[in-house]
């Protein structure tokens, strides 16, 4: 049986979602000045992975072979972010006592202090374990991880198309 809805237009439907949710959290960040830690950086960094790789998807003419690669590279990014909002919400959740800070500004653009950073960002740090905005109870952080779950739902379901 023949899908209704084509593979393309499908990804093209994950691409504008996880872009929405780029442009809405970049609002919350410029306009709105909410303060943003390391985990919020890796997180938007992992959106916009997964933002090219449904991009990808969508403008590429589908074969099985080639759906599957989409499908299997777009479900193991938003599953990494669905591994990584899930630690953010679980510091917000449970604060640790000590925890240090190492802030992206000057160390992110040398290659070295790239492992390190990443590091603190998933060790937490005070300033990640305050949530900073909530939408009907739930943080952004929990939305994100929201948003990354069905992304990793609509990958999957890609998966199962049939060509």
């Amino acid at each position: 049986m023949k899908h209704v809805i084509s593979a393309n237009k499908i990804y093209l439907f994950g691409f504008l979602l996880a872009f929405a949710a780029l442009l809405f959290d970049a609002y919350l960040q410029f306009h709105l000045t909410s303060p943003t830690c390391n985990l919020v950086y890796l997180e938007r960094i992992i959106l916009f992975v997964t933002v090219l790789s449904f991009l990808a998807g969508s403008l590429y003419h589908h074969t099985a072979a080639s759906n599957r690669v989409f499908s299997l590279s777009s479900l193991l990014i938003s599953l990494i972010g669905v591994g990584t909002t899930l630690r953010h919400a679980w510091i917000q959740h449970f604060p640790q006592s000590q925890s240090f800070n190492l802030n992206p500004g000057n160390y992110t653009s040398k290659l070295t202090y790239i492992s390190q950073w990443i590091q603190s960002a998933y060790s937490g740090t005070t300033s990640c374990s305050q949530p900073q905005w909530s939408w009907y109870g739930i943080t952004l952080t929990e939305w994100s991880f929201l948003l990354f779950i069905f992304l990793s739902v609509i990958a999957l379901s890609q998966l199962r198309h049939k060509f």
